[in-house]
C-alpha cells in the first residue's frame, strides 16, 4: 500500500496512457484504465484532508454534479436498466476528482506533459497509417465515397477520431510555441494534413473555431489587433483554398449542399440524408424539451420518448434513422429539464471562469463545446473518456504550473 501511495503520480499517468490507447483500439482498455484510476483515487491516506483539498477546486466538484444529475434522474425514469447503464458510464465524473486531488506533485511537470503529448501523438499517427493506405490504393473509390457523404475508414467513429486529431494538433502546436522543438511542429503539420484529407466537418469546425479563439486570446494578452485581422484573413483564405484544392473536402461540400437542398425541397426520403436527419433530431429534441420542461423525461426514458415522437411525426423514418438529438446540451435539456440542462451548460463553460490563463485547457474545452453543439459527445464510452481524460490531465498539469510558478 505504501508503495502505491509513493508512486501514485506515475501510476495515474500510466493508466491515462492505457485509456488513450483504448480510445483507438479497445473499449476494454478504456474500462480497465478508468477503473484503475478510480480505485487509485480511493486509496487515500486521509479522507478529511482530501475533502478539504477538493473544496479548493470548483471544477472538480462541478464534474461530480454531472454524476449527481444522472443519479437523481433515476427518480424520474421508469426504465431502470437504461438509467443504471447511463449512471455506470458517468462514474468517472465521480471518481476522477478524488484521483486528481490525491496525486502528489511530480518534478518537472511540463516535461512530463511534453512526453505524454509525444506518446499520444505517436499512437495517433500509427493509427492513421491505414487511412493513407486506403486513400492512395483506392483513390477513385474514396472520391466516390465522399461524393456519397461517406468518409475514409477510421479506427473509431470518424467524428470522435477527427476531434481527437484536433485536440492533439493544438497540444503539439502549443508545445512548439513554448519550446520551439521542431518535432512538435512536424506533428502539427502532419495532423493538419490528416484532418483536412479526412474532411470530417465536425473536426474541421472545431479546428477553425479554436484557431479563431486562440487568436482572440493572444490579442487579449498582447493587445495586438493586427494579429486578429491578419489571422482572420488567413483563416478565410485557408478555408477557401483547401476547399478548392483538397478533393475529399470539395466532394464533402458538394454532398452537404445537395443534402441541404434536398431537405429544403421537402424530399420524402429525408431520413437518408445525414444533415437532414440532424435537423429533424433538433426539432424532435426541442419539442420534447418543451413538453418536459421542468424535470425532463428522465435519462432512462429519453430514448423511448424520442422514439415515440418519431413514430408519431415521422412514421416514414426507419428505426435506424431515428437518431437522438445531435446536440449534447439539447439532449441534457430533454433528459433532465431546465434545471439539470442549464446546470450542465454552466459546468461546460466553467473552466473559462475558474482556470486562469491556461491556453491548453481553454482550447480543449472550446473543442469540446463545439463538438457538444453537433454531437452527443459524452453519450458513449469513447467520447466521455476523451472529455474527462484530457480535462483531468490538463487540469493536473495546470495545478503543477501554478505550484512551479
Amino acid at each position: 500500500m505504501m508503495l502505491i501511495r509513493k508512486n501514485r503520480a506515475s501510476l495515474n499517468l500510466s493508466f491515462l496512457i492505457i485509456v488513450f490507447i483504448g480510445l483507438l483500439y479497445s473499449k476494454a482498455l478504456i474500462s480497465i484504465g478508468m477503473i484503475l484510476i478510480g480505485l487509485l483515487g480511493l486509496i487515500i491516506p486521509n479522507y478529511k484532508t482530501t475533502f478539504l483539498k477538493l473544496k479548493q477546486h470548483p471544477l472538480l466538484i462541478a464534474w461530480m454534479f454531472i454524476f449527481a444529475i444522472h443519479l437523481f434522474s433515476g427518480f424520474n425514469s421508469t426504465d431502470i436498466v437504461i438509467w443504471l447503464g447511463k449512471l455506470k458510464m458517468k462514474l468517472p465524473f465521480l471518481l476522477l476528482p478524488f484521483a486528481l486531488v490525491s496525486i502528489p506533485k511530480v518534478e518537472h511537470g511540463q516535461k512530463w506533459l511534453k512526453r505524454i503529448v509525444l506518446l499520444f501523438s505517436a499512437v495517433l499517427i500509427a493509427s492513421s497509417i491505414p487511412i493513407w493506405l486506403e486513400l492512395f490504393s483506392s483513390y477513385d473509390q474514396v472520391i466516390i465515397k465522399y461524393s456519397q457523404g461517406k468518409v475514409l475508414t477510421t479506427p473509431i467513429n470518424h467524428i470522435r477520431y477527427s476531434i481527437l486529431i484536433v485536440v492533439l494538433l493544438y497540444l503539439n502546436l502549443y508545445q512548439w510555441t513554448k519550446v520551439k522543438a521542431k518535432v512538435f511542429l512536424f506533428i502539427s503539420i502532419y495532423l493538419f494534413a490528416l484532418l483536412h484529407v479526412l474532411a470530417v466537418r465536425s473536426g474541421l469546425m472545431c479546428f477553425y473555431i479554436s484557431a479563431l479563439c486562440w487568436m482572440i486570446f493572444e490579442v487579449k494578452q498582447n493587445r495586438n489587433w493586427k494579429l486578429l485581422m491578419i489571422g482572420s484573413l488567413l483563416l478565410v483564405l485557408s478555408i477557401a483554398s483547401i476547399s478548392y484544392f483538397v478533393p475529399t473536402i470539395s466532394k464533402k461540400i458538394e454532398y452537404t449542399l445537395y443534402d441541404a437542398q434536398s431537405y429544403l425541397n421537402g424530399a420524402k426520403d429525408v431520413g437518408v440524408y445525414s444533415d437532414a436527419k440532424r435537423i429533424v433530431s433538433y426539432k424532435i429534441g426541442w419539442q420534447t424539451f418543451k413538453e418536459h420542461f421542468w424535470f425532463g423525461t428522465g435519462i432512462g426514458d429519453l430514448q423511448s420518448v424520442i422514439e415515440h415522437t418519431y413514430i408519431d411525426q415521422y412514421p416514414d423514418f426507419a428505426p435506424e434513422q431515428r437518431i437522438m438529438p445531435h446536440n449534447q446540451f439539447l439532449r441534457y435539456l430533454t433528459a433532465f429539464g431546465i434545471f439539470g440542462g442549464v446546470l450542465f451548460i454552466a459546468i461546460a463553460f466553467l473552466p473559462f471562469f475558474v482556470v486562469k490563463n491556461d491556453l491548453q485547457l481553454y482550447l480543449f474545452n472550446i473543442i469540446m463545446i463545439c463538438s457538444f453543439m453537433i454531437e452527443g459527445t459524452i453519450e458513449n464510452q469513447i467520447g466521455l473518456s476523451l472529455f474527462i481524460m484530457f480535462n483531468a490531465m490538463l487540469y493536473y498539469f495546470h495545478r503543477l504550473k501554478l505550484i512551479d510558478d
